[in-house]
């Protein structure tokens, strides 16, 4: 048996410590220098695709032309296309027998403009649905691919569902008409996703050939999906050490560089490269790619502190690293709020920054020693950054100001709306109990920096709130940060697979929550997760790194919708067997967080999910007397709410309008008094002169008159004098606007009202509506409508569950009252 030396050398900077103990060790790969050497391509210096072609080449993906470059900007053919989305997706053995069992065939489906070498990537295309075979056998796959039919094919690689209905990411392009409409489904979740974006901000130029560089980078862009295929493990850290050692073995002295990563979850793993000396020859025995601040080099380039991504192949060899770096920055201005671990700051030029700082974050006062409780409101302050962590805080105050100086915790508060009621506001701070202050008309509401009105302050928002005094109960601004979402959906099912970073995940056997009962969902359903995705296992918070671990595990998942998709915004697995009930809350017992109903105790913690309303709330939205619908996981004896669902008795009062834009203000809209306006009663239009005021918030569906979708920021801010006379017609729920359609027709006595249930759902923009009625002004009754079964909804507003939503989210089964003009639906509510 060899015997070893290892010798511990104190180099420099270097920091050198003992092997520690359970450390999980991977060496680099033997081909180091020669894969460097091939992908420093001569033609790729600099240009904006570098690191994915770099990457891409690292992995085997692509190659270059064999004469030093890689052409960046030369067209992808077809063919081409097609076979880098099989190398990527590892199906190239496939490919290959598939062309050698064919490679009898001469005439057929090969008389069609294909090279040889491709046949076997065509037939595995096929197999896995990304053509068909008429394309196969139509298509002149010789010449260069569109971007609209990389678009494609890259989402049936992935195996996306098409998006029928609204597409608002494709209609924000000028040149949407130039897509082929069979692709749009298509293209929708793959611009969604941003896997792919346009060439510029307005077009994304479907018909232009798309080239190599663009090409690599969609790769890049999906590579962490099929790396699995590849026996290809993607692993992340920081540099936290390095150590060198000298290993003797007969005739060569070999040195060792290892690298100490800590990973998310804080376990160190090392990384070995090894380099032998024998005489006055030195070789690299291994190595890996480092790729860093835009250049290729081996592991030399690495420094202590920095973040990575590196790669392991199938012999467990680590032989591709991407390093973001040692980032130092420095932060300056006036501290505003620091609240647990974050510190929110105002710049020079008056933007609001907020930063993490570290628990053992050192704090300068005026060039002494502090602590925390030294940071007031008001002081000029310094952060200095690693990495985004502030690691120290210098702060100034001036002597003559301390005398008297209010601390910032009687000033201001910065934390979560529990409740307003008439001129009571309750928030929960970050940290410490809840407390109440009272506001009155002389209160200001700024909302994203816009004046706003206590109307538009929910349960759930985050809020700032200031003081005139330092002695007085009453709020002068509050400020509003944020708000939990409103939730789409809540599903069931089994983790099949993770694939963070980026980050998604993939459930099966799923199940959707319908108000108090589970409905069947699809087999499999791939869901992308938000970055501030909070994830429990029951109680106990695990990072989404760590999810890997829970992998054919149960688990709840709330979605929210962004920009017409959905994002997981909570998770929660399951733990033990699930018991669901419908009764009224008895008892809420916040402090040992107990809910009682129907003579059942039930425990929830932070991992529960509660909504009320639509919305993610916190516990104590909590109330006793209503009626609630819980889900529990009992085990050990003991329930656990897993989902708490608030039935709210109070209907709706939504009202339909239609009439002439008269004023835009800061948070609302007043229509003309004129012989237009018009409101629905007893399902007719009734004029009645009104000039009160219709208010706009965030979650506002707005829809123009050429079907775009508009912010209503935007919209406010134009104002009046771009709308003022646009038609319109609205949906509110009291004075609040669920949504507005804009319309250049003239409004017409033909405007029919059709109720009736929705047979299946969308297909191609159109609902099927069975059991249809008309409304008869003329009888003034409902009667069976006998040649209405369609409505086109592709630019209808609809409504459901007191909000706006999409086409998506009408169900077979939805009972609907359509506002129409002939087969086209205006407005759409789900009742």
């Amino acid at each position: 048996m060899k015997r070893y030396l290892l010798l511990i050398m104190l180099v420099g900077l270097i920091v050198c410590v003992s092997m520690p103990a359970g450390a999980q060790e991977n060496d680099g790969i033997s081909y180091g220098l020669v894969l460097l050497e091939n992908i420093q391509f001569n033609d790729i210096q600099n240009h904006w695709a570098q690191q994915s072609i770099g990457k891409m080449t690292a992995f085997s993906i692509v190659r270059g032309y064999g004469d030093g470059d890689f052409h960046p900007e030369a067209p992808v053919s077809r063919q081409e296309a097609l076979a880098f989305l099989i190398r990527l997706m590892g199906l190239e053995d496939l490919a290959q027998l598939k062309a050698e069992s064919e490679a009898s065939g001469s005439t057929g489906i090969w008389d069609t403009p294909m090279d040889f070498w491709a046949r076997g990537y065509y037939l595995v295309a096929v197999e896995k649905g990304m053509i068909t075979q008429d394309e196969m056998e139509s298509i002149d796959w010789t010449q260069s691919a569109q971007r609209q039919e990389v678009g494609v094919w890259t989402a049936k690689a992935l195996e996306m569902q098409p998006q029928h209905g609204a597409q608002p990411m494709i209609d924000q392009f000028s040149d949407f008409k130039q897509f082929n409409p069979f692709y749009i489904p298509y293209i929708e979740p793959i611009l969604q996703k941003e896997i792919m974006v346009g060439q510029t901000a307005q077009s994304f130029a479907p018909q232009a050939i798309i080239k190599r560089g663009e090409m690599i980078t969609i790769l890049d862009r999906i590579s962490n999906r099929f790396i699995g295929d590849h026996g290809i493990t993607r692993h992340m850290g920081t540099v936290t050490g390095q150590r060198l050692g000298v290993e003797k073995q007969e005739d060569m002295d070999i040195s060792h560089t290892i690298w100490e990563i800590q990973d998310p979850s804080g376990e160190l793993n090392d990384v070995v490269m090894k380099r032998g000396k024998k005489g006055i020859n030195e070789m690299i025995l291994n190595d890996m790619i480092i790729c860093k601040e835009g250049k290729f080099s081996l592991s030399n380039l690495l420094s202590i502190g920095d973040e990575m991504t590196y790669f392991l192949n199938s012999e467990q060899k680590v032989f591709y690293a991407s390093v973001t770096g040692h980032r130092e920055e420095i932060l300056e201005g006036t501290l505003e709020v620091i609240q647990g671990n974050e510190i929110i700051i105002s710049s020079v030029s008056g933007q609001m920054i907020s930063a993490q700082i570290l628990p053992e974050a050192e704090i300068v006062v005026n060039l002494h020693p502090g602590k925390r409780s030294d940071l007031h409101y008001g002081q000029h302050v310094m952060i200095y950054l690693t990495n985004g962590k502030g690691r120290k805080i210098m702060s100034t105050l001036n002597n003559d100001d301390i005398q008297g100086y209010i601390p910032l915790e009687s000033r201001q508060y910065y934390g979560k709306v529990l409740s307003l009621e008439q001129d009571e506001l309750t928030i929960k701070p970050s940290q410490g109990q809840e407390v109440t202050y009272y506001v009155d008309a002389q209160t200001r509401i700024l909302k994203e920096n816009h004046p706003g009105s206590l109307s538009q302050i929910k349960s759930g928002d985050w809020v700032k709130i200031s003081f005139a005094d330092k002695d007085t109960d009453w709020i002068d601004v509050i400020e509003v940060q944020g708000s939990e979402m409103m939730i789409s959906h809540i599903y069931k099912g089994y983790l099949a697979k993770t694939y963070y970073p980026n980050p998604e995940c993939l459930l099966e056997d799923v199940s959707i929550l319908n108000e108090t009962k589970w409905d069947s969902g699809p087999a499999q359903m791939e869901l992308e997760m938000a970055k501030d995705i909070k994830a429990y296992d029951g109680g106990r918070p695990i990072k989404v790194t760590g999810m890997g671990n829970f992998i054919g595990q149960e688990v709840y998942a709330a979605t929210v919708n962004h920009f017409g998709h959905e994002r997981v915004i909570q998770l929660l697995f399951k733990q033990g067997y699930e018991k669901a009930y419908n009764d009224m809350l008895e008892e809420v017992d916040w402090m040992n967080e107990n809910l009682r109903l129907d003579d059942k105790n039930i425990h929830y913690s932070d991992g529960s999910i509660l909504v009320k309303e639509g919305r993610l709330i916190h516990p104590y939205n909590l109330s006793e007397d209503e009626q609630a619908f819980v889900i529990s996981n009992k085990g050990d004896d003991v329930q656990q709410a897993a989902i708490v669902s608030i039935q709210t008795e109070e209907m709706s009062e939504w009202n339909l309008f239609r009439g002439r834009i008269e004023h835009v203000y800061n948070d609302y809209l007043i229509l003309n008094n004129d012989e237009d306006l018009a409101f629905i009663e007893e399902q007719d239009w009734k004029h009645e002169e009104s000039d009160d005021p219709l208010f706009i918030n965030d979650e506002t569906r707005i829809i123009g008159s050429e079907n775009e979708i508009i912010k209503p920021q935007l919209f406010l801010d134009r104002g009046e004098t771009y709308y003022s006379g646009q038609k319109v017609y609205l949906v509110t729920d009291k004075d609040e606007i669920l949504g507005l359609v804009m319309t250049t027709r003239e409004f017409s006595t033909n405007a029919r009202i059709t109720v009736g249930k929705v047979l299946k759902p969308v297909a191609n923009g159109m609902i099927e509506i069975e059991q249809a009625k008309d409304w008869s002004s003329f009888t003034g009754q409902w009667q069976m409508s006998s040649s209405m079964s369609t409505v086109n909804i592709t630019k209808s507003l609809i409504i459901k569950d007191k909000r706006a939503r999409t086409a998506n989210d009408l169900a077979a089964g939805d009972d609907v009252y359509v506002l129409r003009e002939g087969a086209d639906g205006l407005i759409v509510i789900v009742q």
